[in-house]
């Protein structure tokens, strides 16, 4: 969003081999509740995780509809696009094992 909206901002990525490294989930357990990834640091707001940090920005940035009907359609996007992820997700991992 930030991107598309032409608004600066630092990109700092977190690999698994730097995750499991001493400190570092320690690092992100003093700025979020429960050590989550991805945060936004926006000033001195802190947020986490992926679904509140789009909010936010979609709200910030002006992009979350002009009008409550706007909106819900935004909304309903959203949620679809989550469902059917989560559908996908279960579906892979509901796969049985074919490996010997």
């Amino acid at each position: 969003m930030m991107d598309r909206c032409g608004v600066p901002y630092d990109d700092e990525r977190v690999s698994l081999e730097s995750w499991v490294q001493p400190g570092t989930q320690e690092r992100f357990l003093q700025c979020t509740q429960l050590g989550q990834l991805p945060v936004l640091h926006d000033g001195k707001f802190t947020a986490c995780p992926s679904q509140a940090i789009n909010r936010y920005l979609a709200r910030k940035l002006k992009l979350d509809g002009d009008t409550p009907e706007e909106a819900a359609r935004i909304d309903e996007v959203v949620e679809t696009a989550s469902e059917l992820l989560m559908d996908l997700v279960a579906a892979i991992f509901a796969l049985p094992c074919t490996a010997k």
